[in-house]
C-alpha cells in the first residue's frame, strides 16, 4: 500500500512538472500576408492600372515590406516600392499602380516580401496576365 501511494505521488509530481516546465516556443513563421487584389491568375484586359490591396500582420510587429513586379521569368523589374520602419502589428495598403508601359499579352509576377521586427521573412507571389 505504501508503494502505491509513493507511486501515485511521484506520478502527480512528474505530471505537473511536465506541464509547467514546457519551453515557451514562439511561432517563427514570419508576417502573414493577405493579398486580396490582384488574385492569382487575374487577367487585366486593356487596363492602365493594377489595383493592389493587401494586409500584412505580425504579433511581433511588421518592420518592412517590399513590393515588386517582374516579368514572368524575373529578368526585368517593372515596378518596386519599399516601405521601411513600419513598426506596427498591421500594415494595410491599397494602391493603384500605373501599368500602361508594361508590354501587353505578357504575364507578370507580383512579389511581396515582408519582414517582422525579429527579422523573420515571409514571401507571397501572384501572377497577373495583361491582355490587349
Amino acid at each position: 500500500m505504501h508503494k502505491n501511494i509513493v507511486f501515485i505521488f511521484l506520478s502527480i509530481i512528474f505530471f505537473f512538472c511536465g506541464c509547467l516546465n514546457k519551453p515557451n516556443d514562439e511561432i517563427k513563421s514570419g508576417p502573414e500576408i493577405y493579398l486580396s487584389s490582384p488574385l492569382n491568375n487575374d487577367t487585366l484586359i486593356n487596363e492602365s492600372n493594377l489595383f493592389l490591396s493587401l494586409i500584412i500582420g505580425d504579433i511581433n510587429g511588421v518592420h518592412d515590406v517590399d513590393i515588386s513586379i517582374y516579368n514572368e521569368n524575373f529578368s526585368e523589374l517593372k515596378y518596386n516600392e519599399f516601405f521601411d520602419h513600419i513598426h506596427d502589428d498591421l500594415f494595410e495598403l491599397e494602391s493603384k499602380i500605373n501599368i500602361s508601359n508594361f508590354k501587353k499579352n505578357k504575364n507578370y509576377i507580383v512579389l511581396i516580401i515582408a519582414n517582422d521586427m525579429a527579422g523573420i521573412q515571409n514571401i507571397d507571389t501572384t501572377i497577373v496576365h495583361l491582355k490587349n
